[in-house]
């Protein structure tokens, strides 16, 4: 049984990785190309590459999907079958349609909820408390395909996008070990989604994360926690300097007491943000340009800031 396997991020890792240990014959990785990153703009390889040629498989990085090189190169490779997990891009219909098993996509989400590329981060955003692994077949369209199968699993109030990025992956990757030989001899029938109820995610920006102190606390713990590590929560000290809330806590406040986005000193003396209902016990920071520190550290070096509001 050959596979050609599509992905960019780690999401794919577990799932790469139990293909691989359940012998199955992966042809091929197909990811994105190189990109310049950091201050220096120096080409950075997807993580999904690197893993890939640590393991001996075959990658492939093409520039355009529609490139008829491109095409005759996974012609030639006679896969049985595509699996894709976080890629990315829109695969044509020419590529699709190659495998006589078809294509199959593992998304993060509990279809047709949150189709699109940051179904993880919307589902802490909403505060919800589960979510789910869909196996689909894979069309033209966002996450449009027919749904081969679905498991549930819960979301912790203390998970972020890295944590739950973790358990969704284990979780896809155990499904679909467990579901591709029911596939594979015709034992399942997909089962088309209701279009009618379909919700959207978007392309995470670095805005995004930028932290609005009229909100509640619980609104932006969880912004705190659905954008780490990137774009991360950040807000601006009176200064202009970004500042990064890397772990908080929800304090209960009494209303009124301190107008959003005041920093106080608790009772015990950690320091503190006012929010528009309740407020956020500052863990962990990290002060533009420098390096990450625990909340108590950095107030000690900016006392300056106690009864001061930070900006949006």
């Amino acid at each position: 049984m050959k596979l050609i396997f599509f992905g960019s991020s780690e999401f794919g890792i577990p799932i790469l990785d139990e293909l691989r240990c359940a012998s199955y014959e992966i042809v091929a990785v197909v990811t994105s190309i190189d990109k310049p990153a950091g201050r220096s703009k120096q080409l950075k390889s997807p993580i999904i590459k690197l893993w890939s040629q640590d393991a001996g498989i075959k990658v492939i990085q093409p520039t355009d999907l529609k490139d008829p090189g491109f095409l005759n190169e996974i012609v030639s490779l006679h896969p049985d079958l595509i699996i894709i997990a976080a890629f990315g891009k829109i695969i044509p219909g020419m590529i699709l349609d190659i495998p006589k098993f078809g294509s199959i996509n593992v998304h993060p989400s509990l279809l047709p909820k949150w189709r699109g590329p940051s179904p993880i981060q919307n589902v802490i955003l909403s505060g919800e408390k589960e979510t789910s692994v869909t196996l689909m077949l894979t069309d033209e369209k966002m996450d449009h395909g027919p749904i081969i199968i679905q498991e549930k699993t819960y979301v912790d109030d203390k998970d972020t996008y890295i944590s739950l990025t973790q358990r969704c992956a284990s979780l896809g990757a155990e499904l679909l070990i467990k579901t591709l030989p029911k596939w594979l001899e015709g034992r399942i029938k997909p089962q088309e989604q209701d279009h009618s109820l379909a919700t959207f995610t978007k392309i995470i920006s670095r805005d995004d994360g930028k932290i609005d102190w009229s909100k509640s606390a619980d609104e932006i713990d969880r912004t705190a926690r659905a954008y780490y590590p990137w774009p991360g929560a950040f807000t601006f000290l009176p200064d202009g300097k970004r500042l990064k809330l890397l772990e908080v806590r929800i304090l209960n406040i009494e209303d009124g007491r301190y107008e959003s986005g005041t920093v106080f000193l608790t009772d015990t003396g950690e320091m503190a943000v006012a929010c528009g209902k309740n407020a956020l016990m500052i863990e962990k920071v990290q002060k533009e340009g420098g390096e990450p520190m625990d909340g108590k550290s950095f107030l000690n070096g900016h006392r300056n800031l106690i009864k001061q509001e930070l900006r949006s």
